[in-house]
Parts: structure tokens; C-alpha cells; sequence
């Protein structure tokens, strides 16, 4: 079942790169973002067993927020996965939730590689890649935080990154409660 929930989320990541994804309509329901938040720390806890990924979340009990579900969790999916994926020693990735009166905001940060200040503000530009010099030994087609960013921005929501190289990053998404 996760299996298939990492697949559908790839699915949707991949049609991202196409112009009719903008016209796609979103389905939104009432979710639990807490819900979405504890389903993905399970998938990439079966997809990354190997890694021994250390995990601090923090989640309020209410964080009910209307959105599309499927695009949420992909969304988040694709942070923690690159949370995981560019962390050279044990991964440790803090899922941080918290509520205010009219937003609901999520921050996602790691203990990777971080990413240099010149490369922040283009990481979610449609296909592009941090620069690692003459390798690329994480697969990818620079779709990731595209997809991601144009989800945050059609949910009415707002995304931010912190990093630093050698010190890890963290994004920080806002999106409306209603």
C-alpha cells in the first residue's frame, strides 16, 4: 500500500513537468495534516530502512486545514525524500507542525548537505538542479521542489528554505487553515 502511494505521488510529480498541470483542478477536503505529516514519516520509514533515519516530529493535536490530500502528501513526500536522499551521514529529519489563527505551518529540515545561498533561489525553478560540480550520484529531473512550490502557491500558501552547506536546510511551507 505504501508502495503504491510512493508510485501514485512519483506519478503526479512527473506530470508536473507539463503545461496542463496548472490547469489541473485540485480536489479539497477537510485533512489532518498531522494525519498526512505521520503517513509519510511511515513510508520513507519502510523505503529507507537501510538508512536508520532518526525522526523528531512535533504535532499539535488539531491541524484540520482544507486541501487537496493527495497533492499535500506528495508534496511533503518530495521534502523528506530529499531530506533523506542528500544526507551523507544518519539521516535526522524534524517534521515541526504548528497552528495560528488562520494558517497552519509545516517545517520540514534535515542534517544534509545544505545548499550553497547563490543556489537557494532557483532550487524551485522547472528542472533545476543544485550544481555538484562533475556528478549527480542523486537521480533526479529537477521537478521535485517545482512541483512542490506549485502546489504550496495553488493551496494559497507560501514556502520558504533555510540552508546552509554542510549544516542542512529546512523548509518551512504556510498554508491557510480553511
Amino acid at each position: 500500500q505504501s508502495l503504491k502511494r510512493l508510485e501514485d505521488m512519483v506519478e503526479e510529480i512527473l506530470r508536473s513537468s507539463t503545461e496542463e498541470f496548472e490547469q489541473r483542478r485540485l480536489n479539497y477536503t477537510q485533512c489532518d495534516i498531522g494525519e498526512i505529516v505521520e503517513e509519510v514519516r511511515a513510508t520513507f520509514d519502510l523505503k529507507y530502512q537501510a538508512r536508520e533515519v532518526r525522526w523528531n516530529i512535533d504535532i499539535p493535536h488539531s491541524t484540520e486545514i482544507v486541501a487537496d490530500r493527495l497533492h499535500i502528501a506528495a508534496a511533503l513526500s518530495a521534502l523528506v525524500d530529499n531530506a533523506i536522499k542528500y544526507c551523507v551521514s544518519k539521516p535526522i529529519v524534524t517534521l515541526f507542525v504548528s497552528n495560528s489563527n488562520d494558517n497552519s505551518t509545516i517545517r520540514i529540515a534535515d542534517n544534509g548537505i545544505g545548499i550553497a545561498p547563490r543556489e537557494q533561489r532557483r532550487v524551485f525553478d522547472k528542472f533545476y538542479r543544485v550544481s555538484q560540480g562533475n556528478r549527480h550520484d542523486t537521480k533526479g529531473y529537477g521537478l521535485g521542489l517545482y512541483y512542490v512550490r506549485n502546489i504550496v502557491e495553488r493551496h494559497g500558501g507560501k514556502i520558504a528554505i533555510r540552508s546552509a552547506l554542510g549544516k542542512g536546510t529546512e523548509f518551512e511551507i504556510t498554508l491557510p487553515i480553511y
